[in-house]
This record gives C-alpha cells, sequence and structure tokens, in this order.
C-alpha cells in the first residue's frame, strides 16, 4: 500500500478492519501515523466489507458495529 502511495494512488483500504484488540489497533494506527506513511498515505478505514467479516463483530450485535464505527469515522 505505501509504495502504491508513493506513486500516487494515495488513498486505500487499509488492515483496519483485520485488527481485532486495543493494542494491535494502537500499534497499526501509530504505524499509519509516523514517517513516510503518514506524508504520502490516506488511509480510508472500513467497520467490514462484503468478503470480511470480522470474529469482533460476529459475536458483538449491533453494539460492536458502532463501536467499530466511531473508531474508524474518528481514526479517518
Amino acid at each position: 500500500m505505501y509504495r502504491l502511495a508513493k506513486v500516487g494512488f494515495s488513498q486505500s483500504y487499509t488492515y483496519f478492519t483485520w485488527r481485532q484488540h486495543k493494542a494491535e489497533l494502537q500499534a497499526y494506527i501509530e504505524e499509519l501515523n509516523s514517517g513516510a506513511p503518514s506524508e504520502c498515505f490516506r488511509p480510508h478505514f472500513f467497520v467490514n466489507t462484503p468478503d470480511i467479516n470480522p470474529l469482533f463483530l460476529q459475536h458483538s450485535g449491533r453494539s460492536g458495529h458502532l463501536i467499530r464505527a466511531a473508531l474508524a469515522t474518528t481514526l479517518s
């Protein structure tokens, strides 16, 4: 993704969907906001996609979707 961003495809899907735990999310957001990625990469955070339904969302119901939607919105 970073290589694509450097050549002009600056808006891209991210691995946010696959991050399940607080530590994973924190590390990933820090990675996106540090150094080279933050200069040219504009991440898109999706709660889920038609082909990806994270384990967290499978068992957390509406409240889980709302939590992920709030995170995606505030991180974008």
